[in-house]
């Protein structure tokens, strides 16, 4: 059994990857972080690679995103909700 770990170089992510590895070895984890593709939205991609490294998690993937791709996956309703 294989899981899939968010990572965004926080404290909550590094937690659950912390555990995962713990329950399954690090091994056994997939790390992914996303990449913005905004200059005003810093890289976390440096402080997740830091934490991966850490825990030995080896396989960190980069996934590039845009604020189009991000926001065509919220609901309408959500962005109208008050």
């Amino acid at each position: 059994m294989k899981v899939l770990a968010a990572m965004s170089g926080g404290v909550d992510s590094a937690s659950v990857a912390a555990l995962a590895c713990e329950l399954l070895g690090p091994d056994r984890v997939t790390a992914f972080t996303y990449e913005y593709q905004d200059p005003a939205h810093p890289s976390e991609f440096p402080a997740a690679a830091a934490i991966c490294a850490r825990l030995g998690i080896k396989d960190h993937r980069k996934l590039p995103i845009s604020f189009e791709d991000f926001t065509g996956f919220v609901p309408e309703l959500v962005w109208t909700a008050e």
